[in-house]
């Protein structure tokens, strides 16, 4: 009897340390949705899940998507645990608001490289000031970054034109903003593009389209009626041959977020991967330099996780103002 009692009291202790052992694998497995093949949102993605395979052992799987609106939808679903973002797209999504019903129980994990918005013109079109563009059609309206639409916008407010004195026609991809400028058929376009993006590097380079260059007081104003998730941008001059002068842009940040519900210690195990790490992760791509502890705690656009803020705790970084500031954005002022 003694025997069997000490094989079932071991049996039982197997089965508890084994199904204890499957809830840590399981809370251990994250799936991440990035934008699409070939971006660097979906390069980063990857490298974050690589990180985090490697230095936590976390086993993390990468599935590309249709941008950073269906991302923040997977979130909602609970299709995924973590994704890339931009921060215009993440922040509409905790609110609700834009193209977002409901809110969307995402919070902020890490901060990354800026992605630039600015309009481009036809070089013939001889276009000095705004109010040239009076009358003329303009690309500002791509589904996939409904952003550009709101930056055009805030343009026409800043230099008191209203919104009824242009057509904006929609586009799909930047290559289609790009040929309807180069044609004519558009005067101007709102692009969406990467510090020193090979994108834009063809665009200029075609001699038929050239920047709209806003002063950097201007850009500041424009900001007063942009969300808090755009910040300033700037490019400085002779990065492509064709820009000849310092071009001052809006920019916003990519994000990498994670669901609300996401256990504490997951989410510190990905920061601590990637941050704890920085020289290897710089190897994945140029852009992964922007990844710092610093970065992503200047001027957060949404609440942090739980769990990030553990890590920013414990490096010293997290601070009295960020703890307000965390409280304040998830009373939502």
């Amino acid at each position: 009897m003694k025997a069997d009692r000490r094989k079932l009291a071991f049996a039982m202790a197997v089965a508890f340390a084994t199904a204890l052992a499957g809830t840590v694998q399981a809370q251990q497995a994250a799936r991440i949705s990035t934008p699409a093949t070939g971006s660097v949102f979906h390069t980063i993605g990857v490298a974050i899940s690589d990180m985090a395979r490697k230095h936590a052992g976390i086993n993390s799987t990468v599935q590309p998507g249709g941008g950073s609106a269906a991302a923040m939808n997977g979130i909602a679903a609970k299709r995924f645990e973590f994704a890339l973002s931009s921060a215009y797209i993440a922040t509409t999504a905790y609110e609700g608001s834009g193209r977002f019903k409901k809110p969307v129980p995402v919070r902020l994990i890490m901060q990354g490289q800026p992605s630039l918005r600015g309009m481009m013109v036809n070089r013939d079109a001889n276009i000095r000031s705004f109010k040239d563009l009076i009358g003329a059609t303009i690309a500002a309206d791509r589904p996939a970054l409904p952003d550009l639409n709101l930056v055009f916008k805030a343009m026409a407010k800043l230099y008191g034109v209203p919104m009824d004195q242009f057509k904006v026609i929609r586009t799909t991809t930047l290559s289609e903003q790009e040929a309807a400028v180069r044609s004519g058929s558009a005067k101007a376009a709102v692009f969406g593009f990467g510090a020193r993006a090979a994108t834009i590097a063809r665009v200029l380079g075609t001699g038929a389209v050239v920047p709209f260059y806003m002063s950097a007081s201007e850009r500041d104003q424009l900001l007063k009626h942009l969300p808090k998730s755009m910040h300033k941008g700037k490019v400085p001059a002779g990065v492509w041959p064709e820009q000849t002068r310092e071009w001052h842009l809006v920019a916003m940040n990519a994000l990498f977020v994670a669901r609300s519900d996401v256990p504490a210690e997951t989410v510190y195990q990905f920061v601590k991967s990637v941050l704890d790490h920085g020289d290897e992760f710089k190897t994945y791509h140029a852009a992964a330099r922007a990844w710092t502890a610093k970065h992503s705690l200047d001027g957060p656009p949404l609440p942090f996780h739980e769990g990030a803020i553990r890590y920013y705790k414990e490096k010293g970084a997290w601070t009295a103002a960020l703890d307000a500031e965390q409280k304040g954005l998830l009373a939502g002022k």
